[in-house]
């Protein structure tokens, strides 16, 4: 990864090795030249316990950079994937870190696991001058695809994968980097990437003739529970006890406590829905929970834009960044991930 810099407006400071290339989004500016920034371990917005109110539909505007600039974004697109995240009004545009780059996670800690074209590697941070190192171990068969990586609030990364999408068996792969993990075979057809309900459970959406839902897969050995929903994308925030939930066919998100997962739990406490979209593809809480990003697409498959929602305030969306803010062409991919 190339670690040259560039230069600040007015010359005065060089921004850290951290900045592989900072594009400044149109009509914004970086502020003053005061002290050069640096990546923040804590977020620009102060944390508040999320509120699970209603939440209204409110026209979106559209963002140069996210109300949190903890956001980040791996845009995975021809010829050239990048990973996108923000410093106050600028957008920091990291290279590949490897090639054949298609996954990204982040970790409580701030660790970053990505599946690449030769594996999976793990960095004690993202930074331009990260030093990656392999995991063999977790290393997934060369036949099978993978549909993302995960980490838990205690340090534990894990991943799902299938030779065919929607075609039973699957494998999850779940333990501590350094170590052989521990492997589950799950007789149901892969349909979207796992999350981690705590330290021993892992989520994952399926498909189940005849319907959609999530398995359970316990690392106790405790089965593999079946509970049916039309959920094809989630996103947990351990740390604050709530997991998101998208739905498979509709432009609807649900946040619902972890306790209240299943069916059983009643109506959802708060629902995030676009009536201009078709459905979220991807989602991502910020650590601390206040924050959920999601990544919305169109009829076609096309993506649209992703939608920033704020806990705080009843997940009411806070604005969205478009294709242009994104760097992104119409078929590219995205993965959400939020920086510590």
């Amino acid at each position: 990864m190339s670690t040259n810099e560039r230069r600040r407006p007015c010359g005065r400071r060089r921004l850290p090795a951290v900045v592989a290339g900072l594009v400044l989004s149109a009509g914004f500016a970086l502020a003053a030249c005061g002290p050069a920034p640096t990546l923040p371990a804590s977020g620009t917005v102060a944390s508040a316990s999320p509120d699970l109110g209603p939440s209204p539909i409110v026209a979106p505007s559209l963002l140069a950079v996210p109300p949190d600039d903890r956001l980040v974004v791996l845009v995975d697109q021809h010829p050239l994937p990048e990973i996108l995240t923000w410093l106050g009004r600028g957008t920091i545009a990291l290279p590949p870190p490897q090639p054949g780059l298609r996954d990204l996670a982040i970790g409580p800690d701030g660790r970053v696991a990505i599946l690449a074209e030769d594996g999976i590697f793990i960095a004690d941070a993202l930074a331009d001058d990260a030093r990656w190192a392999a995991v063999p171990e977790f290393r997934p068969p060369r036949d099978h695809l993978v549909t993302g990586l995960a980490w838990s609030s205690d340090g534990k990364l894990a991943w799902a994968a299938a030779r065919e999408l929607g075609v039973p068996p699957f494998t999850v792969a779940a333990g501590s980097p350094g170590e052989v993990p521990a492997s589950v075979e799950v007789d149901a057809g892969l349909d979207g990437g796992p999350a981690w309900l705590d330290g021993e459970r892992i989520a994952v959406p399926v498909v189940r003739d005849p319907s959609g839902g999530l398995i359970i897969v316990s690392l106790a050995g405790d089965g593999t529970p079946f509970e049916p929903m039309p959920a094809g994308v989630l996103a947990v925030a351990s740390r604050a006890g709530l997991v998101a939930l998208g739905d498979r066919y509709a432009p609807r998100i649900e946040i619902r406590r972890i306790e209240d997962l299943t069916a059983q739990g009643g109506p959802p406490p708060a629902v995030i829905e676009a009536a201009d979209a078709a459905v979220a593809t991807d989602l991502a809480f910020s650590v601390d929970g206040r924050w959920l990003a999601a990544a919305w697409t169109a009829d076609d498959g096309s993506l649209l834009a992703i939608g920033v929602y704020d806990g705080a305030g009843g997940w009411i969306e806070g604005g969205r960044l478009d294709r242009a803010a994104l760097r992104a062409d119409q078929d590219a991919r995205v993965r959400l991930a939020w920086r510590p």
